[in-house]
């Protein structure tokens, strides 16, 4: 068969692993119909798996080729707390800042606030992330939908990781909301993966 458009750790499809096969974790989305093979690659088919993922500024393509596709299956045991901030995703004064904090039984929570540096509100704000096979994602909802200008945290989200085996930890996450003052509708992907968070999380 013809190689993937985009080769990932050896051959591995990325997403093929990210989702498991469509088995993966997706907060709130509907996966939409695939491109034609002439169209350009729509951001939420990569996504969902149903196509190579574009190049991100996070580096997707070493970490999930190497980390995920070779990672040790060892089951789950009892390990020391942990805890991590990151900026998940930080792109036109709109940002996404995710604190990890990990229980005893290897769960971890994940709490994410909302900025918006902007001078405009942000509404039908949206967080949907993917996450590795063997990992389940619980999602509760946002505070709110809309994000006012010129706040920091003012919305969060708040979910929970369960990892069915040991592997690195890594989310895919999209972005989405309209900028009230104009009405355009934006969407945004990133990543966080492995190298961003400290060894014991």
């Amino acid at each position: 068969p013809a190689a993937p458009a985009a080769a990932i750790g050896g051959g591995a499809d990325l997403l093929g692993d990210l989702l498991g096969g469509g088995g993966g974790d997706i907060g709130g989305m509907t996966a939409p119909a695939s491109a034609p093979a002439a169209a350009p690659v729509d951001p939420l088919a990569a996504l969902m798996g149903d196509s190579a993922p574009p190049p991100t500024a996070t580096g997707v393509g070493g970490m999930l080729g190497s980390e995920f596709s070779a990672a040790p299956q060892m089951p789950v045991a009892m390990q020391p707390a942990a805890s991590a901030m990151v900026k998940a995703f930080d792109k036109d004064g709109v940002s996404v800042t995710m604190n990890f904090s990990k229980a005893a039984d290897g769960s971890v929570t994940v709490a994410a606030s909302f900025g918006n540096a902007t001078p405009s509100d942000l509404n039908s704000f949206a967080l949907q992330v993917a996450v590795p096979k063997g990992i389940t994602l619980e999602m509760r909802p946002a505070s709110s939908s809309s994000i006012p200008a010129g706040s920091s945290g003012a919305v969060t989200q708040t979910m929970r990781l369960q990892r069915e085996v040991m592997r690195p930890l890594a989310l895919r996450i999209r972005v989405s909301y309209t900028v009230a003052s104009t009405g355009a509708a934006v969407q945004e992907m990133s990543q966080v993966d492995a190298s961003m968070l400290p060894a014991g999380l």
